[in-house]
């Protein structure tokens, strides 16, 4: 799961790589499903949502906000991160002539070029082992690093193997905030 910065959402205590299990009771069998529950949430109000965080379920109360047609949050500037990964299989592997004692994910589609990933330059294919300091060996050691690093501007460091990407994150400069919904 992306994440719009400043958004409701983002607000409510949701994480990239969450997965929403339900919501007020409701469990969520898919995404179309999702948007039709959260659709028909009326703005202000607040809501249950069950989650799934790094294997562990949690609860969350998060308050619906209204979104129009002009929301400067929904930007692809702001969606965060911007980008989906997965697992290195050992069919990934063999397709992408990656080496078995490579660990990391592997970048599997850039969802926005304004997306601050994209800006990076990372592209499908890239094998992120590491952000930070935290070594990657999985998606969950990505989602875990990848939320405790400051968002803002994604800074690739140089790789050590191409197409392997360390990555640090730096916080966005400080300037006038837009306020939300």
């Amino acid at each position: 799961m992306d994440l719009f910065t400043g958004s409701p959402a983002d607000r409510g205590g949701l994480l990239p790589g969450d997965f929403i299990l339900t919501v007020d009771g409701t469990n969520i069998d898919s995404g179309d499903q999702l948007t039709m529950i959260i659709g028909g949430l009326e703005a202000g109000t607040t809501h249950d949502f069950g989650i799934m965080r790094y294997g562990e379920r949690r609860r969350l109360t998060v308050k619906i906000g209204l979104r129009d047609d002009m929301d400067k949050v929904a930007q692809d500037k702001n969606l965060w991160p911007g980008m989906t990964v997965v697992d290195l299989t050992e069919d990934i592997r063999s397709q992408a002539n990656i080496p078995s004692g490579v660990n990391g994910v592997i970048v599997g589609n850039i969802l926005s070029q304004q997306a601050p990933t994209a800006i990076a330059g990372l592209q499908p294919g890239d094998v992120i082992v590491s952000i930070g300091d935290t070594k990657i060996r999985n998606m969950l050691d990505y989602y875990e690093a990848l939320n405790n690093s400051p968002r803002g501007q994604v800074v690739p460091r140089p790789p050590v193997f191409p197409p392997l990407a360390n990555l640090t994150f730096r916080s966005p400069p400080a300037g006038p905030s837009t306020p939300c919904q």
